[in-house]
């Protein structure tokens, strides 16, 4: 029997797995795979480059529904859309994979960070930093970060991205665990960027606030602690 482990509590013994590079490339309105497609490294994980970024992780956080991209050197999210990670397998004479769905969110290339520090009215020179993944037996994921401080301090953030379609229209849950806030810290995440062929809906945080204009949201944490928080891509159940 294989079960799942409760939201963000990581299991001793599960191993980090090394990054290595593949070549994807992203168009605006579909994600096509060429020349090597992903490769796979763990259930539902696997690693490639997309648009340019290297050393991206892609997680089939549904079969058919959501695949979600992280860059694993801003530790974030830079794309999801609807479809599998790599669908067909390439044919015997060479044929390319097809395109692999609609396009739900992308992190516009210009950003040059997600994660930002402050203490008080200071903003820090917090570098981000990947530190590993690990799954469950049934494939679930969960992202590690750490955001290293000036003087040797490091701010721990765990993430556990999941498919949620309970009201209809496909969404994307984040689960955070934040560790190592100071008293006066603020972490914030930026989370919005450009939809794809869905309006996004964003419902309000667990824990922290949701602060940012339309594709700037921002996610505010002033203390140790779990978040959730959810993105509805309206109208795309059925297309």
């Amino acid at each position: 029997m294989t079960m799942r482990w409760p939201k963000l509590s990581m299991r001793p013994g599960l191993a980090f797995l090394a990054l290595l590079v593949g070549a994807c490339v992203f168009d605006a309105e579909r994600y096509q795979v060429q020349d090597n497609p992903p490769e796979r490294i763990g259930r539902r994980v696997y690693r490639g480059s997309l648009e340019g970024r290297q050393g991206v992780l892609f997680f089939a956080a549904s079969d058919t529904a959501l695949t979600v991209a992280y860059d694993t050197v801003l530790c974030g999210l830079v794309a999801a859309w609807k479809g599998p990670v790599v669908g067909f397998a390439l044919g015997a004479d060479g044929s390319s994979y097809p395109p692999q769905g609609p396009l739900y969110h992308r992190l516009p290339g210009a950003v040059p960070r997600v994660w930002t520090v402050r203490n008080g009215q200071d903003t820090l020179d917090a570098r981000a930093r990947f530190i590993g993944f690990a799954e469950d037996s049934t494939g679930y994921a969960l992202f590690r970060y750490a955001l290293d401080l000036p003087g040797g301090k490091s701010i721990l953030v765990d993430e556990e991205p999941s498919w949620d379609d309970h009201y209809g229209d496909n969404a994307l849950q984040r689960d955070f665990r934040f560790r190592g806030l100071d008293a006066g810290m603020t972490v914030d995440l930026r989370l919005g960027g450009e939809p794809g062929r869905w309006k996004e809906l964003w419902g309000p945080p667990s824990a922290g606030i949701l602060t940012g204009p339309a594709g700037r949201e921002t996610l505010e944490m002033s203390e140790d602690g779990v978040c959730n928080v959810k993105v509805t891509w309206e109208g795309s159940a059925g297309h």
